[in-house]
């Protein structure tokens, strides 16, 4: 599955929101067993459509930085899981 490149996504025109929801969509087929020729890594991911809003938030906040910052932003990134129970 071809994924637009996250690099001046907005700018460029991409639909970030379209494009996510095409990834959870192989996502759920993958996992249900039905789609051996979408690659294992989908079912690794850990990606819901709780997610997409503020993965696309995220993604508009990288529009327009040079592609050093964008890689060091990119690599350095992380998610906080607030799924799991902290007590």
């Amino acid at each position: 599955m071809l994924t637009p490149s996250l690099r001046n996504s907005v700018r460029r025109g991409v639909d970030l929101k379209k494009a996510l929801e095409t990834k959870l969509d192989a996502l759920h087929l993958k996992r249900s067993g039905g789609a051996d020729r979408i690659s294992d890594e989908y079912s690794a991911m850990q990606l819901s459509a709780k997610d997409v809003s503020n993965l696309i938030a995220f993604l508009k906040l990288l529009d327009d930085v040079s592609d050093e910052r964008f890689r060091e932003l990119i690599l350095k990134a992380s998610v906080l899981d607030t799924s799991s129970d902290s007590e």
